[in-house]
């Protein structure tokens, strides 16, 4: 089933923010992987886009334009950079912040797992060597996929970003999607 795509006009069950081959070549110029076959690649672009909105968009400024869209963007009453962001367009950074999720996704990245483990540190040590260890049954490995570079890619559009003057990504900010 081929990729539908918003291009700001408010796409009827719209599914992506761009196609598989505008995404290939986003991903190649990048040096990110993208599934070889193309049905698995516009599955991970689909998930990556679902999960950006369920995700990232109550960290987002503005609202939508439409109750009919799928995704969190196009959005009225955003800026960036200091400049408003027509509300009839999806800016280049959340493309990349789709591709940046797909390759994730690829890597191995499961968007959909529930977060079933938790980290609790039992202790911490930074005595010249960092140490740290977790309480039984926990672990220092998350179950949640952290995908830093999306958080970086859709800063500048946050309501943070917006407060800030975006003038910095805090580590309060950085949490976005992280976790």
């Amino acid at each position: 089933m081929s990729l539908i795509i918003e291009d700001g006009s408010i796409v009827v069950n719209a599914d992506s923010y761009q196609n598989l081959s505008t995404a290939r070549q986003d991903a190649a110029s990048r040096g990110l992987v993208l599934a070889s076959d193309g049905l698995i690649a516009e599955q991970q672009l689909r998930q990556a886009y679902y999960y950006l909105t369920n995700s990232y968009e109550s960290q987002i400024q503005g609202e939508r334009v439409s109750a009919e869209q799928t995704g969190f963007m196009p959005r009225s009453n955003i800026f960036a950079f200091g400049f408003p962001v027509a509300d009839n367009s999806i800016p280049a950074a959340f493309l990349k912040a789709q591709v940046s999720m797909a390759a994730s996704i690829n890597d191995g990245a499961n968007v959909n797992q529930a977060d079933t483990e938790t980290q609790e540190l039992a202790s911490f040590s930074v005595d010249g060597v960092y140490s740290e260890t977790y309480q039984d049954k926990s672990s220092s490995k998350s179950v949640l996929p952290k995908m830093p570079a999306v958080s970086q890619f859709l800063y500048p559009y946050t309501k943070s970003a917006l407060n800030n003057g975006g003038a910095a990504l805090y580590r309060e900010d950085y949490r976005i999607g992280c976790y």
